[in-house]
Protein backbone atom coordinates (compact mmCIF):
# COMPACT_ATOMS: atom_id res chain seq x y z
CA UNK A 1 0.00 0.00 0.00
CA UNK A 2 2.62 2.48 0.76
CA UNK A 3 5.44 2.99 -2.30
CA UNK A 4 9.36 3.77 -1.65
CA UNK A 5 11.65 6.01 -3.24
CA UNK A 6 13.58 4.89 -5.59
CA UNK A 7 17.28 6.51 -6.70
CA UNK A 8 19.09 3.97 -7.41
CA UNK A 9 17.45 3.69 -10.84
CA UNK A 10 16.71 7.57 -11.24
CA UNK A 11 14.69 8.54 -14.46
CA UNK A 12 17.14 11.29 -15.47
CA UNK A 13 14.21 13.58 -15.18
CA UNK A 14 13.27 12.15 -11.90
CA UNK A 15 15.34 14.11 -9.42
CA UNK A 16 15.96 17.51 -10.83
CA UNK A 17 18.04 18.82 -8.34
CA UNK A 18 16.29 19.64 -5.17
CA UNK A 19 13.54 17.22 -6.44
CA UNK A 20 12.97 13.89 -5.55
CA UNK A 21 10.05 11.90 -6.89
CA UNK A 22 8.34 9.79 -4.41
CA UNK A 23 7.44 6.56 -6.41
CA UNK A 24 7.17 2.59 -6.44
CA UNK A 25 10.30 1.39 -6.11
CA UNK A 26 10.20 -0.78 -9.79
CA UNK A 27 8.92 3.10 -10.72
CA UNK A 28 12.31 4.36 -11.50
CA UNK A 29 12.99 1.57 -14.46
CA UNK A 30 9.76 2.42 -16.31
CA UNK A 31 11.26 5.89 -16.90
CA UNK A 32 7.64 7.51 -16.22
CA UNK A 33 8.08 10.17 -13.71
CA UNK A 34 5.21 10.83 -11.14
CA UNK A 35 4.62 13.57 -8.15
CA UNK A 36 7.62 14.85 -6.75
CA UNK A 37 8.61 15.61 -3.50
CA UNK A 38 10.68 18.99 -3.18
CA UNK A 39 12.83 18.98 -0.13
CA UNK A 40 15.96 21.26 -0.08
CA UNK A 41 19.35 21.57 1.90
CA UNK A 42 22.80 23.19 1.92
CA UNK A 43 26.47 21.58 0.63
CA UNK A 44 28.81 19.91 2.92
CA UNK A 45 31.46 20.65 0.55
CA UNK A 46 32.59 23.00 -2.93
CA UNK A 47 35.07 22.49 -5.97
CA UNK A 48 36.43 25.52 -4.98
CA UNK A 49 38.36 25.28 -8.90
CA UNK A 50 34.86 25.85 -10.22
CA UNK A 51 34.72 29.66 -8.96
CA UNK A 52 36.86 32.24 -7.06
CA UNK A 53 34.03 31.69 -3.77
CA UNK A 54 33.14 35.23 -2.29
CA UNK A 55 32.21 36.44 1.20
CA UNK A 56 28.76 37.86 1.46
CA UNK A 57 30.42 40.36 3.17
CA UNK A 58 32.47 41.31 0.63
CA UNK A 59 33.19 44.76 -0.63
CA UNK A 60 34.62 43.59 -4.05
CA UNK A 61 32.74 45.31 -6.99
CA UNK A 62 30.40 42.86 -8.96
CA UNK A 63 30.98 44.20 -12.45
CA UNK A 64 29.16 47.75 -12.61
CA UNK A 65 27.72 48.20 -15.85
CA UNK A 66 25.97 51.44 -14.98
CA UNK A 67 25.40 53.56 -11.79
CA UNK A 68 23.35 51.02 -9.38
CA UNK A 69 23.46 48.47 -11.79
CA UNK A 70 25.17 44.92 -10.96
CA UNK A 71 25.86 41.60 -12.61
CA UNK A 72 25.86 38.95 -9.44
CA UNK A 73 27.58 35.80 -9.72
CA UNK A 74 26.29 32.83 -7.64
CA UNK A 75 27.41 28.65 -7.45
CA UNK A 76 25.01 26.37 -6.04
CA UNK A 77 25.86 23.05 -4.84
CA UNK A 78 23.34 20.43 -4.21
CA UNK A 79 24.43 16.95 -2.85
CA UNK A 80 21.40 14.40 -2.12
CA UNK A 81 21.95 10.73 -0.55
CA UNK A 82 19.48 8.29 0.42
CA UNK A 83 20.40 5.20 3.20
CA UNK A 84 18.71 2.25 4.06
CA UNK A 85 20.13 0.38 7.16
CA UNK A 86 23.62 2.62 6.83
CA UNK A 87 23.50 1.50 2.80
CA UNK A 88 24.03 4.34 0.44
CA UNK A 89 21.36 3.62 -1.94
CA UNK A 90 22.01 6.72 -4.30
CA UNK A 91 24.53 9.87 -3.61
CA UNK A 92 25.31 12.45 -6.11
CA UNK A 93 26.59 15.91 -6.70
CA UNK A 94 24.66 18.42 -8.90
CA UNK A 95 26.10 22.30 -9.69
CA UNK A 96 25.89 24.86 -11.58
CA UNK A 97 26.53 28.67 -11.75
CA UNK A 98 24.33 31.74 -13.05
CA UNK A 99 24.03 35.55 -12.85
CA UNK A 100 21.63 37.91 -12.06
CA UNK A 101 21.19 41.47 -13.33
CA UNK A 102 20.77 43.18 -9.97
CA UNK A 103 19.41 46.81 -10.50
CA UNK A 104 19.78 48.28 -6.58
CA UNK A 105 17.32 51.07 -8.15
CA UNK A 106 14.68 49.02 -8.04
CA UNK A 107 15.31 46.50 -5.32
CA UNK A 108 12.00 47.30 -3.32
CA UNK A 109 9.61 47.40 -6.91
CA UNK A 110 8.23 44.88 -8.96
CA UNK A 111 8.85 46.08 -12.57
CA UNK A 112 9.79 45.02 -16.52
CA UNK A 113 11.56 41.30 -16.03
CA UNK A 114 15.23 40.94 -15.17
CA UNK A 115 17.40 38.90 -16.91
CA UNK A 116 19.49 36.33 -15.72
CA UNK A 117 21.36 33.05 -16.95
CA UNK A 118 23.11 29.77 -16.09
CA UNK A 119 26.04 28.08 -17.20
CA UNK A 120 28.31 25.59 -16.09
CA UNK A 121 26.26 23.34 -15.17
CA UNK A 122 26.79 19.70 -14.04
CA UNK A 123 24.48 17.39 -13.12
CA UNK A 124 25.55 13.76 -11.70
CA UNK A 125 21.99 12.57 -11.68
CA UNK A 126 20.88 13.45 -15.36
CA UNK A 127 22.04 11.46 -18.51
CA UNK A 128 24.99 12.83 -19.52
CA UNK A 129 23.22 13.14 -23.54
CA UNK A 130 20.84 15.16 -22.05
CA UNK A 131 21.34 18.66 -23.75
CA UNK A 132 22.80 20.69 -21.18
CA UNK A 133 23.01 24.62 -22.89
CA UNK A 134 26.95 26.41 -21.91
CA UNK A 135 24.82 29.00 -21.16
CA UNK A 136 20.62 29.69 -20.45
CA UNK A 137 18.90 32.84 -20.35
CA UNK A 138 15.89 33.58 -17.84
CA UNK A 139 14.02 35.99 -16.68
CA UNK A 140 12.91 36.93 -13.52
CA UNK A 141 10.53 39.64 -11.22
CA UNK A 142 11.91 40.61 -7.77
CA UNK A 143 10.32 42.60 -5.00
CA UNK A 144 10.98 42.80 -1.23
CA UNK A 145 13.29 40.04 -0.48
CA UNK A 146 11.39 37.66 -2.85
CA UNK A 147 12.30 36.31 -6.66
CA UNK A 148 8.86 35.27 -8.85
CA UNK A 149 7.41 35.15 -12.17
CA UNK A 150 10.44 33.22 -13.71
CA UNK A 151 10.53 32.23 -16.93
CA UNK A 152 12.69 29.75 -18.48
CA UNK A 153 11.85 30.37 -21.91
CA UNK A 154 10.14 27.69 -23.26
CA UNK A 155 12.34 25.08 -21.05
CA UNK A 156 10.86 21.62 -21.44
CA UNK A 157 9.53 20.48 -18.37
CA UNK A 158 11.49 17.58 -17.40
CA UNK A 159 14.60 19.35 -18.07
CA UNK A 160 17.45 19.41 -15.29
CA UNK A 161 17.37 23.29 -15.28
CA UNK A 162 13.95 23.60 -14.37
CA UNK A 163 15.91 23.91 -10.60
CA UNK A 164 16.80 27.64 -11.56
CA UNK A 165 13.27 28.38 -10.07
CA UNK A 166 13.77 26.82 -7.09
CA UNK A 167 16.42 27.78 -6.28
CA UNK A 168 15.55 31.55 -6.66
CA UNK A 169 12.35 30.50 -4.17
CA UNK A 170 14.65 29.39 -1.25
CA UNK A 171 16.79 32.37 -2.13
CA UNK A 172 13.66 34.77 -1.27
CA UNK A 173 12.37 36.06 2.30
CA UNK A 174 9.96 37.72 3.62
CA UNK A 175 8.84 40.25 6.20
CA UNK A 176 7.52 37.35 8.91
CA UNK A 177 5.13 34.40 7.92
CA UNK A 178 4.89 33.18 4.42
CA UNK A 179 3.08 30.02 3.00
CA UNK A 180 5.02 28.15 0.37
CA UNK A 181 2.82 25.83 -2.47
CA UNK A 182 4.71 22.36 -2.60
CA UNK A 183 4.02 19.34 -4.95
CA UNK A 184 2.71 17.63 -1.92
CA UNK A 185 1.28 20.46 0.08
CA UNK A 186 1.86 23.60 2.06
CA UNK A 187 4.56 24.75 4.61
CA UNK A 188 4.30 27.89 6.21
CA UNK A 189 7.77 29.44 7.72
CA UNK A 190 8.62 32.21 9.91
CA UNK A 191 11.06 34.28 8.95
CA UNK A 192 13.04 36.53 11.44
CA UNK A 193 15.98 38.82 9.59
CA UNK A 194 18.72 40.10 12.22
CA UNK A 195 21.21 42.64 10.52
CA UNK A 196 22.28 40.61 7.50
CA UNK A 197 21.16 37.45 8.08
CA UNK A 198 17.76 35.79 8.03
CA UNK A 199 16.67 32.69 9.14
CA UNK A 200 13.32 30.58 9.13
CA UNK A 201 10.86 28.66 11.26
CA UNK A 202 8.67 26.00 9.88
CA UNK A 203 5.36 26.89 11.86
CA UNK A 204 2.69 24.95 9.68
CA UNK A 205 2.71 21.82 7.84
CA UNK A 206 0.26 21.02 5.67
CA UNK A 207 1.94 18.63 3.37
CA UNK A 208 0.77 14.39 3.32
CA UNK A 209 2.13 11.79 1.14
CA UNK A 210 0.00 8.36 0.34
CA UNK A 211 3.37 6.90 -0.38
CA UNK A 212 4.88 7.58 2.85
CA UNK A 213 5.11 8.28 6.66
CA UNK A 214 7.55 10.80 7.86
CA UNK A 215 8.55 9.77 11.40
CA UNK A 216 11.28 12.83 11.90
CA UNK A 217 12.63 15.57 10.37
CA UNK A 218 15.11 18.47 10.66
CA UNK A 219 15.90 21.83 8.58
CA UNK A 220 17.91 24.55 8.76
CA UNK A 221 17.75 27.36 6.65
CA UNK A 222 20.27 30.66 6.70
CA UNK A 223 20.22 33.45 4.06
CA UNK A 224 23.00 36.37 4.75
CA UNK A 225 22.18 39.34 2.90
CA UNK A 226 24.38 42.59 1.16
CA UNK A 227 24.01 45.95 2.81
CA UNK A 228 21.11 46.81 -0.07
CA UNK A 229 19.13 43.33 1.60
CA UNK A 230 19.58 41.29 -1.85
CA UNK A 231 19.83 37.75 -0.92
CA UNK A 232 23.54 36.75 -1.38
CA UNK A 233 24.29 33.16 0.44
CA UNK A 234 22.42 30.46 1.52
CA UNK A 235 23.36 27.51 3.79
CA UNK A 236 20.31 25.22 3.42
CA UNK A 237 20.27 21.65 4.98
CA UNK A 238 17.47 18.70 5.50
CA UNK A 239 17.40 15.26 6.86
CA UNK A 240 14.45 12.66 7.32
CA UNK A 241 13.58 9.78 7.98
CA UNK A 242 10.65 8.28 6.08
CA UNK A 243 8.80 4.66 6.52
CA UNK A 244 8.06 3.18 3.23
CA UNK A 245 6.69 -0.54 2.74
CA UNK A 246 7.73 -0.90 6.86
CA UNK A 247 11.38 0.25 5.67
CA UNK A 248 12.97 3.18 7.39
CA UNK A 249 14.87 5.83 5.23
CA UNK A 250 16.95 8.73 5.68
CA UNK A 251 16.89 11.32 3.29
CA UNK A 252 20.03 13.91 3.43
CA UNK A 253 20.11 16.84 1.18
CA UNK A 254 21.50 19.92 1.31
CA UNK A 255 22.28 23.08 -0.96
CA UNK A 256 24.87 26.25 -0.74
CA UNK A 257 24.51 29.08 -2.63
CA UNK A 258 27.58 31.43 -2.58
CA UNK A 259 28.59 34.39 -4.35
CA UNK A 260 31.39 34.55 -7.17
CA UNK A 261 33.30 36.52 -9.36
CA UNK A 262 30.89 37.69 -12.11
CA UNK A 263 32.23 36.80 -15.62
CA UNK A 264 30.76 39.32 -17.94
CA UNK A 265 30.24 38.17 -21.13
CA UNK A 266 27.32 35.43 -19.76
CA UNK A 267 24.34 37.54 -20.23
CA UNK A 268 25.63 38.50 -23.52
CA UNK A 269 25.65 34.86 -24.61
CA UNK A 270 22.18 34.31 -23.21
CA UNK A 271 19.32 34.19 -25.52
CA UNK A 272 16.14 36.32 -23.90
CA UNK A 273 13.71 35.61 -27.05
CA UNK A 274 10.53 33.65 -26.04
CA UNK A 275 10.82 29.91 -26.51
CA UNK A 276 14.67 30.36 -26.62
CA UNK A 277 14.78 27.38 -24.93
CA UNK A 278 12.27 24.48 -26.22
CA UNK A 279 15.04 23.09 -28.46
CA UNK A 280 17.16 21.64 -25.00
CA UNK A 281 16.91 17.75 -25.22
CA UNK A 282 16.23 15.53 -22.43
CA UNK A 283 17.63 12.00 -22.53
CA UNK A 284 16.39 9.60 -19.76
CA UNK A 285 18.43 6.74 -18.01
CA UNK A 286 17.18 3.40 -19.34
CA UNK A 287 18.42 0.60 -19.82
CA UNK A 288 18.08 -2.19 -21.92
CA UNK A 289 18.40 -5.94 -21.49
CA UNK A 290 19.72 -8.85 -23.74
CA UNK A 291 19.19 -11.46 -21.25
CA UNK A 292 17.65 -14.79 -21.98
CA UNK A 293 16.11 -16.85 -19.28
CA UNK A 294 15.75 -21.03 -19.73
CA UNK A 295 16.56 -22.64 -16.69
CA UNK A 296 15.96 -22.14 -12.97
CA UNK A 297 19.65 -21.68 -12.29
CA UNK A 298 19.83 -19.27 -15.05
CA UNK A 299 16.57 -17.67 -13.44
CA UNK A 300 18.40 -17.37 -9.88
CA UNK A 301 21.81 -15.97 -11.28
CA UNK A 302 19.85 -13.20 -13.22
CA UNK A 303 17.85 -12.23 -10.10
CA UNK A 304 20.93 -11.74 -8.06
CA UNK A 305 21.84 -9.12 -11.05
CA UNK A 306 18.49 -7.13 -11.33
CA UNK A 307 17.90 -7.46 -7.95
CA UNK A 308 21.19 -5.00 -7.58
CA UNK A 309 20.39 -3.16 -11.37
CA UNK A 310 16.79 -3.65 -12.29
CA UNK A 311 15.27 -2.90 -15.64
CA UNK A 312 12.04 -2.99 -17.07
CA UNK A 313 13.10 -5.95 -19.72
CA UNK A 314 15.13 -7.76 -17.48
CA UNK A 315 12.05 -7.25 -15.36
CA UNK A 316 9.75 -8.82 -18.16
CA UNK A 317 11.96 -11.64 -19.01
CA UNK A 318 12.13 -12.83 -15.34
CA UNK A 319 8.24 -12.65 -14.80
CA UNK A 320 7.56 -14.73 -18.43
CA UNK A 321 9.61 -17.01 -17.11
CA UNK A 322 8.31 -17.34 -13.90
CA UNK A 323 4.49 -17.25 -15.07
CA UNK A 324 5.66 -20.35 -17.23
CA UNK A 325 6.84 -21.86 -14.55
CA UNK A 326 4.00 -21.54 -12.70
CA UNK A 327 2.57 -20.94 -9.12
CA UNK A 328 4.88 -24.29 -7.76
CA UNK A 329 7.74 -22.98 -9.33
CA UNK A 330 6.83 -18.86 -7.76
CA UNK A 331 6.07 -20.46 -4.12
CA UNK A 332 9.30 -22.46 -3.34
CA UNK A 333 11.26 -19.27 -4.20
CA UNK A 334 9.10 -17.65 -1.92
CA UNK A 335 9.76 -20.06 0.96
CA UNK A 336 13.79 -20.48 -0.09
CA UNK A 337 16.27 -19.37 2.16
CA UNK A 338 18.23 -18.24 -0.43
CA UNK A 339 16.17 -15.42 -1.83
CA UNK A 340 16.36 -12.22 -0.11
CA UNK A 341 13.56 -9.75 1.26
CA UNK A 342 14.16 -7.63 -1.74
CA UNK A 343 14.27 -10.37 -4.24
CA UNK A 344 11.13 -11.69 -3.48
CA UNK A 345 9.74 -7.58 -4.00
CA UNK A 346 11.34 -8.07 -7.55
CA UNK A 347 10.10 -11.46 -8.39
CA UNK A 348 6.49 -10.06 -7.25
CA UNK A 349 7.04 -7.02 -9.41
CA UNK A 350 8.53 -9.17 -12.48
CA UNK A 351 5.47 -11.40 -12.70
CA UNK A 352 3.24 -7.71 -12.94
CA UNK A 353 5.41 -6.92 -15.95
CA UNK A 354 5.32 -10.19 -17.72
CA UNK A 355 2.10 -9.09 -19.41
CA UNK A 356 0.84 -12.78 -18.94
CA UNK A 357 -2.91 -13.64 -17.46
CA UNK A 358 -0.80 -16.79 -15.62
CA UNK A 359 1.12 -13.70 -14.11
CA UNK A 360 -1.86 -12.38 -12.73
CA UNK A 361 -3.17 -15.68 -11.76
CA UNK A 362 -0.40 -16.27 -9.59
CA UNK A 363 -0.64 -13.10 -7.99
CA UNK A 364 -4.04 -13.54 -6.60
CA UNK A 365 -2.65 -17.20 -5.32
CA UNK A 366 -0.07 -15.51 -3.34
CA UNK A 367 -2.27 -12.79 -2.30
CA UNK A 368 -5.08 -15.75 -0.79
CA UNK A 369 -2.65 -17.56 0.28
CA UNK A 370 -2.17 -17.09 4.56
CA UNK A 371 1.23 -19.20 4.60
CA UNK A 372 3.14 -16.15 2.48
CA UNK A 373 4.30 -13.27 4.64
CA UNK A 374 1.71 -10.27 4.86
CA UNK A 375 4.57 -7.88 3.34
CA UNK A 376 4.63 -9.93 0.29
CA UNK A 377 1.07 -10.22 0.18
CA UNK A 378 0.41 -6.35 0.02
CA UNK A 379 3.15 -6.27 -2.87
CA UNK A 380 1.08 -8.90 -4.57
CA UNK A 381 -1.85 -6.97 -4.38
CA UNK A 382 -0.21 -3.61 -5.33
CA UNK A 383 1.63 -5.51 -7.67
CA UNK A 384 -2.05 -7.27 -9.47
CA UNK A 385 -3.90 -3.68 -10.03
CA UNK A 386 -1.12 -2.28 -11.86
CA UNK A 387 -1.33 -4.83 -14.93
CA UNK A 388 -3.73 -2.84 -16.70
CA UNK A 389 -5.34 -4.50 -19.78
CA UNK A 390 -3.99 -7.67 -18.62
CA UNK A 391 -6.23 -7.69 -15.42
CA UNK A 392 -9.41 -9.52 -15.62
CA UNK A 393 -12.48 -10.30 -13.36
CA UNK A 394 -9.82 -12.72 -11.37
CA UNK A 395 -8.13 -9.39 -10.00
CA UNK A 396 -11.86 -7.81 -8.91
CA UNK A 397 -12.53 -10.87 -7.14
CA UNK A 398 -9.72 -11.50 -5.33
CA UNK A 399 -9.50 -8.39 -3.92
CA UNK A 400 -13.30 -8.46 -2.91
CA UNK A 401 -12.23 -12.22 -0.98
CA UNK A 402 -9.69 -10.34 0.93
CA UNK A 403 -12.02 -7.94 2.51
CA UNK A 404 -13.61 -9.85 5.21
CA UNK A 405 -9.53 -11.55 6.26
CA UNK A 406 -9.07 -11.41 9.53
CA UNK A 407 -6.06 -9.47 9.25
CA UNK A 408 -7.02 -6.00 8.93
CA UNK A 409 -4.32 -4.96 7.41
CA UNK A 410 -5.02 -7.13 4.09
CA UNK A 411 -8.36 -6.19 4.45
CA UNK A 412 -7.98 -2.53 4.00
CA UNK A 413 -5.30 -2.75 2.05
CA UNK A 414 -7.31 -5.11 -0.57
CA UNK A 415 -10.28 -1.66 -0.19
CA UNK A 416 -7.67 0.45 -1.14
CA UNK A 417 -6.38 -1.17 -3.95
CA UNK A 418 -10.59 -1.79 -5.51
CA UNK A 419 -10.05 1.73 -6.21
CA UNK A 420 -6.87 1.89 -8.05
CA UNK A 421 -7.94 -1.34 -10.05
CA UNK A 422 -10.76 0.80 -11.14
CA UNK A 423 -8.52 3.50 -12.47
CA UNK A 424 -6.12 1.37 -14.06
CA UNK A 425 -8.62 -0.82 -15.89
CA UNK A 426 -11.45 0.82 -17.88
CA UNK A 427 -13.00 -2.79 -18.57
CA UNK A 428 -13.45 -3.28 -14.89
CA UNK A 429 -14.37 0.50 -14.35
CA UNK A 430 -18.20 -0.08 -14.22
CA UNK A 431 -17.91 -3.13 -11.76
CA UNK A 432 -15.32 -1.26 -9.39
CA UNK A 433 -17.82 1.90 -9.38
CA UNK A 434 -21.24 -0.67 -8.38
CA UNK A 435 -19.47 -1.89 -6.25
CA UNK A 436 -17.69 1.30 -4.44
CA UNK A 437 -21.22 2.67 -4.68
CA UNK A 438 -22.59 -0.47 -2.56
CA UNK A 439 -20.39 0.35 0.23
CA UNK A 440 -20.35 4.03 0.70
CA UNK A 441 -24.37 3.96 0.87
CA UNK A 442 -23.73 0.99 3.64
CA UNK A 443 -21.30 2.52 5.97
CA UNK A 444 -19.92 0.00 7.26
CA UNK A 445 -16.49 1.38 6.56
CA UNK A 446 -17.37 4.81 5.47
CA UNK A 447 -13.78 6.48 5.29
CA UNK A 448 -12.04 3.35 3.90
CA UNK A 449 -14.96 3.09 0.99
CA UNK A 450 -14.18 6.83 0.36
CA UNK A 451 -10.47 6.70 0.12
CA UNK A 452 -11.13 3.83 -2.44
CA UNK A 453 -13.48 6.71 -4.03
CA UNK A 454 -10.78 8.78 -3.83
CA UNK A 455 -8.02 6.27 -5.91
CA UNK A 456 -10.58 5.46 -8.46
CA UNK A 457 -10.72 9.37 -9.48
CA UNK A 458 -14.07 9.54 -10.74
CA UNK A 459 -17.41 11.93 -9.90
CA UNK A 460 -19.21 8.93 -10.54
CA UNK A 461 -20.09 8.86 -7.00
CA UNK A 462 -20.43 12.18 -5.75
CA UNK A 463 -24.10 11.12 -5.07
CA UNK A 464 -22.81 8.43 -2.40
CA UNK A 465 -20.21 10.25 -1.57
CA UNK A 466 -22.52 13.89 -0.80
CA UNK A 467 -23.98 12.10 2.39
CA UNK A 468 -20.68 11.72 4.52
CA UNK A 469 -20.51 15.43 4.27
CA UNK A 470 -23.00 16.03 7.47
CA UNK A 471 -20.70 12.65 9.10
CA UNK A 472 -20.27 12.72 12.86
CA UNK A 473 -16.57 11.78 12.32
CA UNK A 474 -14.70 15.12 10.66
CA UNK A 475 -12.49 12.92 8.76
CA UNK A 476 -14.78 11.54 6.97
CA UNK A 477 -16.48 14.97 5.84
CA UNK A 478 -13.33 15.97 5.27
CA UNK A 479 -12.28 13.53 2.58
CA UNK A 480 -15.68 13.60 1.13
CA UNK A 481 -15.30 17.72 0.81
CA UNK A 482 -12.05 16.90 -0.97
CA UNK A 483 -13.35 14.42 -3.74
CA UNK A 484 -16.60 16.77 -4.15
CA UNK A 485 -14.56 20.02 -4.72
CA UNK A 486 -13.14 18.13 -7.75
CA UNK A 487 -16.86 18.47 -9.22
CA UNK A 488 -18.22 22.28 -9.61
CA UNK A 489 -21.46 21.03 -10.00
CA UNK A 490 -21.31 20.24 -6.41
CA UNK A 491 -20.29 23.83 -4.97
CA UNK A 492 -23.79 24.91 -3.64
CA UNK A 493 -23.28 21.99 -1.28
CA UNK A 494 -19.77 22.42 -0.12
CA UNK A 495 -20.57 25.99 0.29
CA UNK A 496 -23.22 25.20 2.50
CA UNK A 497 -21.41 22.93 4.30
CA UNK A 498 -18.67 25.55 4.98
CA UNK A 499 -20.89 27.45 7.20
CA UNK A 500 -21.95 24.78 9.03
CA UNK A 501 -19.16 22.64 9.68
CA UNK A 502 -16.84 23.90 13.28
CA UNK A 503 -14.03 21.85 12.36
CA UNK A 504 -11.28 23.78 11.50
CA UNK A 505 -9.80 20.59 8.93
CA UNK A 506 -12.77 20.54 6.86
CA UNK A 507 -13.32 24.13 6.49
CA UNK A 508 -9.70 24.09 5.13
CA UNK A 509 -10.51 21.09 3.07
CA UNK A 510 -13.43 23.04 1.60
CA UNK A 511 -11.74 26.58 1.48
CA UNK A 512 -9.03 25.42 -0.77
CA UNK A 513 -11.19 22.79 -2.89
CA UNK A 514 -13.43 26.11 -3.71
CA UNK A 515 -10.39 28.01 -4.75
CA UNK A 516 -8.45 25.51 -6.94
CA UNK A 517 -12.06 25.23 -9.01
CA UNK A 518 -11.26 26.71 -13.06
CA UNK A 519 -14.58 29.05 -11.89
CA UNK A 520 -13.59 31.48 -9.54
CA UNK A 521 -16.09 31.59 -6.35
CA UNK A 522 -18.43 34.71 -6.48
CA UNK A 523 -20.26 35.39 -3.08
CA UNK A 524 -23.75 36.52 -2.90
CA UNK A 525 -24.91 39.22 -0.32
CA UNK A 526 -27.19 36.44 1.10
CA UNK A 527 -23.92 34.49 1.73
CA UNK A 528 -21.90 36.74 2.99
CA UNK A 529 -24.38 37.59 5.75
CA UNK A 530 -24.44 34.19 6.91
CA UNK A 531 -20.82 34.18 6.61
CA UNK A 532 -20.58 37.33 8.85
CA UNK A 533 -23.04 36.05 11.56
CA UNK A 534 -20.91 32.77 11.48
CA UNK A 535 -17.66 35.00 12.29
CA UNK A 536 -19.13 37.02 14.61
CA UNK A 537 -20.41 33.44 16.37
CA UNK A 538 -18.47 33.07 19.89
CA UNK A 539 -19.32 29.23 19.87
CA UNK A 540 -17.04 28.96 16.34
CA UNK A 541 -13.55 27.62 17.49
CA UNK A 542 -11.12 30.24 16.93
CA UNK A 543 -9.35 28.35 13.78
CA UNK A 544 -12.38 28.19 12.29
CA UNK A 545 -13.48 31.68 11.94
CA UNK A 546 -9.75 32.76 10.80
CA UNK A 547 -10.58 30.49 8.27
CA UNK A 548 -13.97 32.19 7.24
CA UNK A 549 -12.68 35.55 7.89
CA UNK A 550 -9.68 34.65 5.00
CA UNK A 551 -12.32 33.12 2.61
CA UNK A 552 -14.83 35.97 3.11
CA UNK A 553 -12.13 38.57 2.81
CA UNK A 554 -10.67 37.01 -0.03
CA UNK A 555 -13.70 36.95 -1.94
CA UNK A 556 -15.19 39.95 -1.79
CA UNK A 557 -14.75 43.88 -2.24
CA UNK A 558 -14.59 46.18 0.40
CA UNK A 559 -17.73 46.93 2.12
CA UNK A 560 -19.32 48.50 5.11
CA UNK A 561 -20.72 45.36 6.48
CA UNK A 562 -17.50 43.66 5.68
CA UNK A 563 -15.50 46.25 7.25
CA UNK A 564 -17.87 46.12 10.71
CA UNK A 565 -17.03 42.21 10.72
CA UNK A 566 -13.04 42.87 10.42
CA UNK A 567 -13.06 45.12 13.25
CA UNK A 568 -15.13 42.91 15.24
CA UNK A 569 -12.02 40.19 14.08
CA UNK A 570 -9.15 42.59 15.66
CA UNK A 571 -11.56 42.64 19.23
CA UNK A 572 -11.79 38.72 19.71
CA UNK A 573 -10.00 36.82 21.69
CA UNK A 574 -8.12 33.85 20.24
CA UNK A 575 -7.58 35.33 16.70
CA UNK A 576 -4.51 33.80 14.89
CA UNK A 577 -1.77 36.80 13.97
CA UNK A 578 -1.66 36.13 10.67
CA UNK A 579 -5.66 36.67 10.46
CA UNK A 580 -5.08 40.26 12.85
CA UNK A 581 -2.72 41.09 9.92
CA UNK A 582 -5.28 40.29 7.29
CA UNK A 583 -8.12 42.34 9.00
CA UNK A 584 -5.85 45.42 9.26
CA UNK A 585 -4.34 44.96 5.87
CA UNK A 586 -8.60 44.61 4.89
CA UNK A 587 -9.69 47.58 6.60
CA UNK A 588 -6.72 49.77 5.10
CA UNK A 589 -7.36 48.68 1.91
CA UNK A 590 -5.09 46.43 1.29
CA UNK A 591 -6.50 42.74 0.84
Amino acid sequence: MKKTIGLLMLPLSAVLLLEFYVFDRHDAVRGTPLPKKVIVVSADNQDEEKGEVLSPSSQRDFSVTEEGQQTLAYQAVIVSTLTSDSKALAHFTNSLKFVLHHDKNRVQREEAPRKGAVYDASFESENPETAMPAVMGFTYRYGDGAFHDVSLLGLQPEHPLNIVPVLLQQLSYYPETHTITFPDGERTYNYATKGSKVSRTLISDQSASASYDTLSQSDSWLLNLDVSGFPMQLENRVSKTLMMENQPLKLHQSITVTPIAPENDVLLLANFIANANTGYAVSFNRQESDVVVQTPEAFMSTLVVFDRNPNLDTAEVLGVYAAEQGLGFVRELMFSENVTDSMRSNIIFSLERSGLAEGEFILSALIEDESIEETDRIRAMMSMVKMGDVNSTVALTTLESMLTDDNQVLAQTAMLNIGILGKQNERLTPQVTAFLSEALVSKKDGYLSLLAANNLGSNALDAEVAPYLTSSFSDERQLAAKLLSKNPDMRSQLMTQMLNDSHPSVVRTIATGLDNQEVSVALTESYQAKLRHRIEDEDVLAPTRDLLFEFLVGHTDESAMNMSVARRVIEMEGVSESTLELANQYLAGKP
